[in-house]
Order: structure tokens, then sequence, then C-alpha cells
């Protein structure tokens, strides 16, 4: 901004100038004072824009401005321009006035009237609702004279304190509130100053409504399942939820704006309740009665077991039915007649077959009914001497047993079978084979060896060969020292190293084995079973 000082020394430059070049002006005036001065009478926002007139031969304007009845005067500007904007003004009374210069001079001063400066309005009124259940509450006001902006504030507490919510030119603003009780309050505001605050009326904020109704049917054979309920006031969206446990646990399955939802849910018995939402908050729930849903199951899709079996002992399995409570599985023994063999849910079941040809068939069913049978295929069912021979001198609950029945049972089937209570860890005739079966125990009194096998009794006698003899059966113990080697030895079976006892699953013949028996440290041992009345 240029000050009147800087202007008066640039025209005595220019005056110097001139009298060095040789030119001389003759009568030298200053210029004449502006015709007017103009400005408002009042002013709301702080600011008084003042304009004065331009006179010709002016190269510069002082302004200044009184706030004491003339008393004194500041300058406030001072350049080329014929108008400014005091900024500077807080409440009260100013008169202005200017006057014109050049590097002759200033002319005299035109002053203008009073303008009063005074803060803006307040707004007239402030409007909102006096209750709302939704949270969402509209609130307006009065424009004001002299408002360039406004300040709306809002309070929890019956007016103790006061949260600021907008400061900007709109006469409107969308709050957004919890159930409560609020007030508030509006005021305008320019540059330098703000109106007194236009305060409304209590407002309460409530939950919404509870729906009054939820509606669905009480039993269904399809899965799709229509829920509708009661609008409620206040309510912007809804929460839907369903539970399977008669109510110990719920699952939300919709939340929104409509008044019903299509569920989809298998067979079972299930409770939906139903609230409503707001910025508020949430009701309290209203929950309908039982729901029975029943659908007939689908069809397993395969049934897959053997076409034959040596041992009459195999696995039939089938696929999995959408909606099935339990599976039915059903056998044909004679052509004619089907015979139940298995229901539960399981998809697999170990049969035990005598000699013979079946066909099984399988279905899904629930409490809504039942689906079509699923056929198999035949299975011929041929025993061979070993199984024959494990029926013979087992109990039927150790038949798929192999710990007790063996896979080594019989092999050459000629009626001596050699039973280990747990198979050996491979074969004692293949070099890679580990040294023992998990049953081999350190006695730590005696360091022997302890080989576990089951009988089928304790009643016996040990025979002169070194064997035990039980029920026309004798039972050998052999050993051999080499991984590879085919030479099995008996051990000598007496009462000093073989002892019986009994465990859940029924009588165990102990027998312990020193390691000189074994004459090696790597040795292996087997329980050979003779039938002593095979021919």
């Amino acid at each position: 901004m240029r000050t009147r000082g800087m202007t008066r020394f640039l025209g005595l430059i220019a005056v110097t100038a001139v009298f060095l070049s040789g030119a001389m002006r003759a009568e030298a005036a200053p210029p004449a004072a502006p015709g007017w001065i103009d400005y408002p009478s009042e002013s709301f926002t702080g600011v008084v824009d003042v304009f004065w007139d331009t006179v010709g031969d002016a190269t510069f304007y002082d302004l200044e401005r009184t706030e004491d009845g003339g008393v004194s005067w500041d300058e406030i500007y001072s350049g080329p321009n014929n108008d400014f904007s005091d900024d500077t003004v807080t409440d009260g009374e100013y008169v202005y006035r200017v006057r014109a210069g050049n590097v002759d001079g200033v002319s005299d001063w035109t002053a203008g009237g009073t303008v009063t400066v005074s803060p803006p309005d307040a707004p007239a009124s402030i409007n909102y609702p006096v209750e709302s259940k939704t949270g969402i509450i509209d609130v307006s006001w009065a424009a004001a004279d002299g408002a360039q902006t406004y300040r709306l504030e809002r309070s929890a507490d019956n007016g103790e304190s006061w949260v600021q919510l907008y400061d900007g030119a709109a006469l409107q603003y969308e709050d957004s509130v919890v159930a409560g009780e609020y007030i508030y309050r509006v005021q305008s505001r320019s540059v330098e100053a703000s109106s007194a605050w236009t305060t409304g009326h209590n407002l309460v904020v409530s939950l919404p409504d509870v729906p009054d109704w939820i509606d669905y049917p009480e039993e269904s054979i399809t899965n799709e399942i229509n829920v509708t309920w009661a609008q409620a006031d206040g309510a912007l969206t809804y929460d839907l939820e369903r539970s399977d446990d008669d109510g110990a646990s719920w699952t939300e399955v919709y939340s929104g704006v409509s008044d019903q939802f299509t569920d989809n849910v298998i067979s079972g018995t299930y409770l939906y309740r139903v609230r409503s939402t707001s910025e508020a908050g949430s009701s309290d729930w209203i929950t309908g009665g039982p729901l029975e849903v029943a659908i007939v199951p689908g069809m397993p899709p395969s049934i897959d077991y053997p076409v034959e079996s040596l041992t009459g002992r195999f696995t039939v399995s089938w696929g999995e039915a959408a909606d099935a409570h339990v599976y039915r599985l059903v056998r044909l023994t004679d052509g004619e007649t089907w015979t139940e063999v298995y229901l539960g849910a399981d998809i697999e079941v170990l049969v035990v077959e005598d000699e013979g040809v079946y066909v099984y068939r399988v279905r899904a069913e629930n409490n809504a009914g039942e689906s079509g049978w699923v056929e198999g295929h035949e299975v011929i069912v041929v025993l061979s001497a070993q199984e024959n021979w494990r029926r013979d001198n087992f109990p039927e609950e150790d038949w798929d047993n192999e710990d007790v029945a063996g896979p080594m049972a019989d092999p050459n089937e000629d009626g001596v079978v050699n039973i280990v209570n747990f198979a050996l860890r491979g074969d004692p005739n293949e070099n890679d084979t580990e040294i023992i079966a998990p049953r081999m125990e350190l006695d730590e009194l005696t360091g022997n060896l302890v080989y576990t096998f089951r009988v089928r009794s304790a009643d016996g006698v040990f025979d002169a060969d070194g064997s035990y003899q039980v029920d026309g059966v004798a039972y050998h113990v052999q050993t051999v020292t080499e991984a590879g080697a085919d030479n099995w030895a008996p051990l000598d079976m007496t009462d000093e190293n073989t002892e019986f006892g009994q465990d859940a699953d029924g009588t165990i013949l102990r027998v312990l084995i020193s390691e000189e028996m074994l004459e090696g440290t790597k040795g292996f041992a087997r329980l050979i079973v003779q039938d002593m009345t095979a021919d």
C-alpha cells in the first residue's frame, strides 16, 4: 500500500528532475477536494465499504476515521484508489473523511455521515420437533440481518454444556442422536461479531416402537420360509434373527428397510424374532412361535461295496443325501426278502456275512418322509479256510480284529496258524523289518522280554513238547534270531516263563523270553496255534 509520505517523496523527485532539465512549471497548485464520500449508515457485518469522488489531478488520497466525534482521527488508507473496505471496526459509531493530494499539496477534507456498527441480528426463530423415535432431527432457523454464517449447538444436559454441530451459511441442519433429551440453539455471526443465541425447546428422543406382530408358518415341507412383520413407528430398519436351538442362540438373517424376508433352511425346528432400529437405538424383540420344517430328503447319490468277499467282512458305504436325518440299509438274502442291516446317521457300515449272495440298498429318511431306494449289485461271499478257522476259534466280536485273528493266520491252510496279538511290524523274513511287535515289553526286574498273546482260555495244560494245550488247540512259541532266516525254533513253555492274566478283552497269555533264548541282539517271536483235532 502506498502511504502519503511515500507519495510526497516521489513528487519531490519529480520536481527536482523538472528543475534540472530547465523546464519550470508556472503556478503549481494542490488538487481540489473530493466532491463526495459515501458509505452505509449502519453495518452488522463488522465491515464498512467506503467510496469517494475521483479528482482529476490527484495522485493519491488520504482516508481517515474517527470514533469519538472528530476529537481524534486515525489514517486507515493512503493510495491512488477511490474505495476502501474497512474491516477493523468493532461495535460503535464512526465518521470517515477523505482528501486528495499530489506533488503540490493536499486538498481540504470531505467528511461523511455517521455509520453505526453493531453485531448481526439473532435469528428470529429455531425450529425442530418436540419428540422423535427415529433419532434423525431436522433443525432449521430464520435468516438474520447482518449474518454471514450461523453457528448451531446442541445440549444433552438441559443447557449445562453445549456441543457445536455446524458453522456455515445454510439455514438448516440434519442431526443424528440416540435416545435422550436435547435442546438446540443458534446464533448469527459476522467477521467481527456474533449475535445473541436463539434457543429452542426440549426435544425427547425415544426408541422406535416394537413391531406389533411377526408372522410365519407353524410347519413347512419346503426350505423357503416367508417371514413378515408389522411396520413400527420410528423404525428406519429392521433386524431379523433365527434360532435353531429353542432360543439359546440366534443368527441374524436380515437387516434392512423391508418388512418381510424369505429365509432358506433345512429340516429342523426354528424360531424367528424381529426388532425395529433407528438412529435412536433398537426396540425390544418380538418373537414368533416354533416352526417345524420337515423336508423330504433326497436320494443318496450312490452305494458302494465289493462284488466278492473271502472273509464275509466288508464295508457298505453311500453318498450323503440332502436333508437326511438317518439312513436305512437293507439286504436281500433269498431273492425275495429284504432284511434291515442298519439305521443311523453314518454313511458307511461294516457288515459280517456268511457264505451266500447278497444285494444291498439304502435310502435317506427324516420326519417328513423318505427318499427312494438306491440299489446296489450282487456280492458273492465264499469263506476261505483261513476265515472258517478264524470263525471256529474266535468269538464273533474278534472276527474283524486283525490284532487277534491275525493277517498271518494259517497262510498255507495247513491247520498251523500264526496268531500274533499285535502283528509284527512287517515280516521277520524281510531284512527291513523292525525288531518286534509293539506288544513286546521289557521286564525291568528280570531283564527279560515279555510277549503278550491273546488266547481263548486259561484252562489248559503244558505238554511235553513245550506247548500249551487247551480244548484241543496247542499253542507254541517260536523264535528266530535273524531277519531273512527260516530257522524258527520252538521255545520251551513252562510255568516259569508263562503266565496268564485278564484284561478288558479276555484272557492274556504272557511269555517271558530272555536274551539268552534269542541268542542274538535281533530276535523275533511268534505264536503258533495248532488245531490238534484236525485230520
